[in-house]
């Protein structure tokens, strides 16, 4: 996670609609208004009144990059939970996190598009953690995985990958060579994951080795907004569990129990 130089907040008091953009990530203003309709404890705020501030974290945080294409290679119409599931791996990071992670890799439901984030010391843990993250969903919702899609990277191309798949049935879809575009689900949901802990980061001033908790924090409010993809709540659609996302707050209130 290369951040370049620091940044920080302003000093000036923010505004309410500023202060939920903070709470939920740094979200863009346009999905403000649908988030309040959808997510309970979320108020309507005057999103538009702030189009002129600047937010610091986002300008430092979300740096341009190229995007992938919406429309992945072969495209599945999924019907359930754990019907087809999108991986990816990202890292090394610029530093290791607090608990001496260098990776993250995600597991992104393609049916609720509930994203599991795991942080890993090194790309050999892929397969233990998909093993977990598979035993988990499994005990947790009944549904058994149908479909594994990611690159061809050999933490997911391998013998104990290809054996543990072929045990549960589960078909493994990945990506022609030079084709990210081919798991483009999972290679943006990274970057925004990435961008969202990075505007954390800089707009709390944080060090850098906070950003596996700012990821985790990140991966916890994406699953609570609408997606644009898909209506519902993420984990609403996932665990038929409710929420409210008044629990989550400025970040510099989850590290003061760290410190």
């Amino acid at each position: 996670m290369n951040t370049g130089e620091r940044g920080g907040g302003s000093a000036a008091r923010p505004t309410e609609a500023q202060l939920w953009h903070v709470r939920l990530g740094h979200i863009g203003a346009s999905r403000m208004p649908s988030v309040a309709r959808a997510v309970d404890g979320v108020p309507v705020v005057n999103a538009a009144a702030d189009e002129h501030v600047v937010c610091a974290g986002c300008a430092m945080g979300k740096l341009s990059t190229s995007a992938f294409p919406h429309r992945s290679g072969s495209t599945v119409e999924t019907t359930g939970v754990f019907d087809l599931v999108h991986s990816d791996v990202m890292g090394p990071m610029q530093c290791s996190s607090k608990g001496g992670a260098r990776f993250i890799v995600t597991f992104i439901d393609d049916f609720s598009r509930f994203v599991h984030v795991l942080l890993l010391s090194a790309k050999y843990q892929v397969f233990q953690s998909f093993v977990t993250y598979n035993n988990l969903v499994e005990n947790q919702t009944g549904a058994r995985g149908k479909c594994l899609r990611s690159d061809n990277g050999k933490e997911f191309v391998n013998k104990r990958v290809r054996a543990f798949c072929g045990e549960q049935g589960i078909l493994q879809q990945t990506s022609a060579p030079y084709s990210p575009h081919q798991n483009g689900l999972a290679k943006r949901m990274n970057r925004t994951i990435v961008e969202s802990a990075r505007s954390t980061l800089y707009y709390m001033e944080l060090e850098l080795e906070w950003w596996g908790e700012a990821v985790n924090a990140a991966v916890y409010t994406i699953n609570r907004v609408p997606n644009t993809a898909r209506p519902h709540v993420s984990h609403l659609r996932f665990s038929s569990a409710s929420d409210r996302i008044s629990r989550t707050f400025e970040y510099s209130a989850h590290v003061d129990s760290f410190m």
